[in-house]
């Protein structure tokens, strides 16, 4: 049974004296009255604290936090989505919410935020939509925790990189060429797999199954939704594990000269190097883009490639990796095939 609105009096812990407090609408006040036996005086309070509630319910009532200077909010917002997303996101978050204090004067709230300051803002900004769009989702999450539900700010749609996350396969021989070792055999592998790089980097000799040409991981980007990601290996690929496992006999099949399982920041730091050598910038995520197109363009199901991809349906596909409008040549051949 939730507690009644009326005051009560809490002994606090370590400390010889207390204070009174009221539970209103699930949430505690402490009220300005030490004395225990003063029960008037904590009466008069609670009365007073609820005219200021009637008054400037936006400081008091169940929008409390949308009043609250957005300083002394982000450590709470901060606490709260520790628990739900991981680091890197976590980091994202904060950057977003650390920029609506350069939005607003010192001391802003939540409750002052206008879509026309926002804007204003990433117009200055000069970001690309996937950012602008990302930033906007987590300025967006921020305010319905602050109580704010109704702030008309359009998120705009994602781009599609087309062509320029593509890498041909003279580009591939390329990198081939100018790679060494465990890089060289990662390259090789993400042309045949369209999984995801960090996917590649966690596979162990334990995790393939070699009667079925699978890989099964545990832990992957989408295993909060999705579960287990199963990694669906041609001859290539399993050529390539295979050589691997025979190498090391059991860990991680990708590993750096010291032996150690490849991380994600060193991959990202080989790949930086590697293009100063290479005629256009490349990253471990096109050979996933690349993946996709090239299965597209030889007729691969849609459905299947986005099984392959690990997605649960194909819209994802169409938006981001179907990159058949760089390609002339193809789409004249699809042209091609219609009846006069």
């Amino acid at each position: 049974m939730p507690r009644q609105a009326a005051p009560w009096f809490r002994n606090q812990k370590g400390r010889q004296t207390g204070r009174w407090i009221v539970t209103i609408e699930g949430k505690q006040y402490g009220l300005p009255v030490t004395d225990p036996n003063d029960r008037v005086g904590a009466y008069r309070a609670f009365q007073e604290l609820v005219a200021r509630i009637q008054n400037s319910p936006e400081l008091y009532g169940p929008n409390a936090r949308a009043g609250r200077p957005i300083e002394a909010l982000k450590a709470e917002w901060e606490k709260v989505m520790s628990r739900r997303v991981k680091a890197g996101t976590l980091s994202n978050y904060m950057k977003a919410v650390g920029a609506l204090c350069e939005i607003l004067p010192k001391g802003g709230t939540p409750a002052k935020l206008t879509p026309e300051a926002v804007e204003e803002y990433l117009g200055a900004k000069g970001w690309s939509a996937n950012t602008r769009s990302n930033w906007i989702a987590a300025v967006l999450m921020f305010l319905r925790w602050c109580g704010i539900d109704d702030f008309d700010l359009k998120r705009p749609r994602h781009e599609s990189r087309g062509g320029e996350s593509i890498i041909p396969e003279e580009l591939q021989a390329l990198i081939l060429k100018e790679t060494r070792g465990d890089f060289h055999e990662l390259c090789r592998f993400m042309w045949y797999v369209g999984c995801r790089p960090g996917e590649a980097l966690r596979i162990t000799v334990e995790m393939v199954h070699w009667k079925t040409a699978t890989v099964t991981l545990d832990k992957h980007k989408t295993s909060d939704r999705l579960g287990k990601r199963v990694l669906y290996l041609p001859a290539q690929a399993v050529a390539i594990l295979r050589a691997q496992a025979d190498r090391y006999k059991s860990g991680p099949v990708f590993r750096s000269q010291r032996g150690k399982a490849f991380t994600l920041g060193a991959v990202v730091v080989r790949f930086w190097r590697l293009c100063e050598k290479l005629p256009k910038a490349v990253t471990a995520y096109h050979y996933r883009h690349t993946w996709a197109t090239r299965a597209l363009e030889q007729g691969m199901s849609p459905a299947y490639v986005a099984m392959f991809l690990g997605h649960v349906n194909t819209k994802m596909l169409h938006e981001h990796y179907a990159h058949l409008d760089w390609n002339v040549a193809i789409l004249h051949e699809q042209l091609a095939k219609l009846r006069n």
